[in-house]
């Protein structure tokens, strides 16, 4: 734990930004970084999109989750020209720097964000169909119900008092995403945040680190972004090669061989990368280990392979 509890909106605002400046930082097959650009958005697209975002979430202490989601979506698509970045991060962040901003302390995590969660009503899921919908991801996985492209559905949201936790459920069985608000977040709690330390202090290297749990994540689920612009089966034999990949040792050449694997498949795995980002954040508010070999790792220049 660190020693002095992060309470500052300064601190909070530095978490987050550096949360978001090590996932893009750092090469991951597939995503974007400081070597490879996706179309229009490039890696500094989403460093000025995390500061942005910072600055918004850092004030998220009673404020609604639904106005601290769409306020970050606007503050992102207006601080960069590459379209979304961090719709995903964004709705994982919030909550968690929610809880943390309230002051319901370190311990209490993430009991704090499963009550968020859990108190978030139909004004929250309005909240968060603006968001959505303004940020216009690509790839979107279907739903029975509530779907955020139906026309309907935010007047439906409305009218039927839609709890934020309930419209999550239409989609977890197919969005990474809605099933950690469904399931308080069972991912960046209960693998991610914890692999994330204990690989950093196994191998006293932070972009190591970031690099190995991505593959964890990635052959442990399917990649939602992946799924829905794809299809489950390049998901699935994404899975598949990352899952090869952990049975030997991971090294820069295979990562860039499942790098060229995924740009040629048009397969990005940007869910994953918000499973990673969360997890940082998670990680930078309650260890002080990995804080300090963030810092660490900042000063060194974080965009190395």
């Amino acid at each position: 734990m660190h020693d002095a509890p992060v309470e500052t909106i300064e601190s909070i605002e530095e978490c987050i930004g550096l949360a978001c400046e090590l996932e893009a930082g750092t090469f991951k097959p597939g995503n974007i970084s400081p070597e490879y650009s996706d179309g229009n958005t490039t890696y500094s697209d989403f460093i000025e999109s995390g500061k942005a975002i910072s600055r918004v979430m850092a004030s998220a202490a009673g404020r609604e989750l639904g106005d601290v989601v769409l306020d970050s979506v606007k503050a992102s698509m207006a601080a960069q020209s590459g379209g979304n970045t961090h719709l995903g991060t964004i709705i994982l962040f919030a909550p968690i720097a929610k809880s943390y901003c309230t002051g319901i302390g370190l311990d209490g995590l993430r009991r704090g964000v499963a009550s968020i969660i859990n108190a978030a009503g139909a004004g929250d899921s309005a909240g968060f169909c603006e968001a959505i919908r303004l940020a216009d991801p690509g790839g979107l996985t279907p739903v029975n119900d509530f779907d955020v492209r139906a026309a309907d559905t935010l007047s439906r949201i409305e009218s039927e008092s839609v709890s934020l936790k309930n419209w999550m459920a239409f989609g977890k069985d197919e969005n990474l995403i809605a099933m950690e608000y469904a399931t308080d977040y069972d991912i960046t709690f209960g693998f991610t945040a914890p692999r994330l330390v204990s690989k950093c202090l196994e191998t006293d290297d932070m972009i190591l680190s970031i690099q190995h749990v991505f593959i964890e994540l990635l052959s442990n689920y399917l990649d939602t972004l992946i799924v829905g612009k794809r299809g489950r089966q390049v998901a699935e034999e994404v899975q598949e090669k990352a899952e090869l990949l952990l049975k030997s040792e991971i090294t820069d050449a295979k990562l860039r061989d499942l790098h060229r694997y995924l740009v040629s498949n048009n397969a990005n795995p940007g869910t994953t990368a918000d499973l990673v980002a969360a997890g940082l954040f998670v990680c930078l508010l309650t260890s002080s280990e990995f804080y300090g070999m963030a810092l660490e790792t900042e000063r060194d220049g974080i965009g190395r392979a």
